[in-house]
């Protein structure tokens, strides 16, 4: 997947001084107002992740701390399941040799 695709990210969460990622209230708008303002993805607290998914076009990163790794390997893992898909679907419309 291309950087130009993931457009900018959005962070929207508050942080424990342990670094761990906490819920705030008001993240479907936030959310809805990201994807308006043209951000790629969102990070958020993992337990905001569900509401946030209900807004269409904006990919949304769930992570239990702001640690470079947790966010990397949520951030990783979404990227990979979606060029799985994106790769089948493609495969799908081949057509069959032989």
């Amino acid at each position: 997947m291309p950087a130009a695709a993931l457009g900018t990210v959005l962070f929207f969460a508050g942080v424990g001084l342990d670094g761990r990622l906490r819920p705030v209230p008001g993240v479907l708008p936030a959310v809805t107002a990201a994807q308006a303002a043209g951000f790629g993805a969102v990070v958020l607290a993992a337990q905001s992740a569900a509401g946030a998914a209900l807004v269409p076009g904006i990919r949304v990163i769930a992570a239990s701390s702001l640690t470079a790794d947790d966010v990397h390997l949520s951030f990783t893992r979404r990227v990979q399941t979606e060029l799985r898909t994106t790769i089948s679907s493609h495969a799908a419309q081949l057509p069959r040799l032989g």
